[in-house]
């Protein structure tokens, strides 16, 4: 028996976040655990309290009234000739009794400039700790006037914790998202994914929502 068949005694509802990276998935997660839907934006009851399941851990537990799926596309978006119906982050999906699905869709332009701030704002964060890191550790042979061992320190612990201005997954993603067509593929895929399911008798819904790119707000496109 298949570790989640327990999970279809419950049969609790499923909302997904889709996206690619850089979409603002995160962002609209605290919008629902804030309970500030966008306009116009309807989800099950009690959805802002519903425990919250990532892509790369796909662990649902028992006995919650439903889940919401922080579901990053590029996990088999990236993966020449994949299928979604493959993808274990996906596998309760069949069990859920309804299945409400958010589509967040920005411009390419938005989806690349997104996506290269988050990831500059992480590399920022993690010079940030490194700085500090170096400086507790090195300050001790400061007090003692040896000036030899903390430019030694520094220079291990950077070795140690290498980081580059533009990581190579991020490149990757860059150029897919840059590829004539390629966007409307995994979007075609991921449609095509859906109606497979719909066409079992699960309820699904489909909300399609894109920021605007004058009040950086989310505006609902089409349920």
């Amino acid at each position: 028996m298949h570790k989640y068949h327990q999970l279809s005694r419950d049969a609790p509802e499923l909302v997904i976040i889709a996206g690619l990276s850089g979409s603002g998935k995160s962002a609209f997660l605290k919008q629902i655990k804030s309970d500030l839907l966008p306009e116009g934006v309807v989800l099950p009851d009690g959805v802002q309290d519903w425990p919250v399941v990532g892509s790369s851990r796909p662990v649902y537990p028992p006995g919650a009234p439903g889940f919401i799926l922080h579901y990053d596309m590029n996990g088999r978006g990236l993966w020449d000739g994949a299928d979604y119906r493959d993808d274990p982050a996906l596998v309760f999906v069949p069990w859920a009794s309804a299945l409400t699905v958010i589509n967040l869709r920005p411009s390419p332009s938005q989806l690349t400039r997104q996506l290269t701030e988050r990831e500059n704002a992480k590399i920022a964060k993690r010079k940030r700790e490194q700085s500090r890191l170096i400086w507790r550790l090195s300050a001790p042979a400061i007090r003692v006037a040896d000036h030899i061992l903390p430019r030694r320190l520094t220079k291990a612990i950077r070795r140690r914790t290498p980081f580059r201005k533009t990581p190579e997954g991020l490149q990757k993603k860059l150029r897919l998202y840059e590829q004539p067509g390629w966007l409307e593929d995994i979007y075609a895929r991921w449609a095509g994914y859906l109606d497979s399911v719909a066409q079992t008798g699960k309820p699904v819904r489909q909300i399609f929502i894109e920021p605007d790119e004058e009040s950086f707000r989310w505006r609902l496109t089409s349920l």
